[in-house]
């Protein structure tokens, strides 16, 4: 994993703690779908963004 994307979790990490302790227990499987779901998104995009550079820049 790259290093933006391990501080990204860090961050979402960070949010859905804090999340957790305001709504208490109720938040804790809305967060844990809620950050899945972003990290399913931002992986494959990170991927396509990777291949576009290395072929279409070059």
């Amino acid at each position: 994993m790259s290093g933006i994307q391990l501080s990204t979790i860090r961050e979402l990490k960070k949010l859905t703690a804090h999340n957790s302790i305001e709504l208490e227990l109720a938040a804790d499987p809305l967060t844990f779908l809620f950050l899945s779901a972003i990290v399913v998104s931002i992986v494959p995009t990170y991927y396509l963004f990777k291949i576009f550079k290395k072929y279409w820049l070059n």
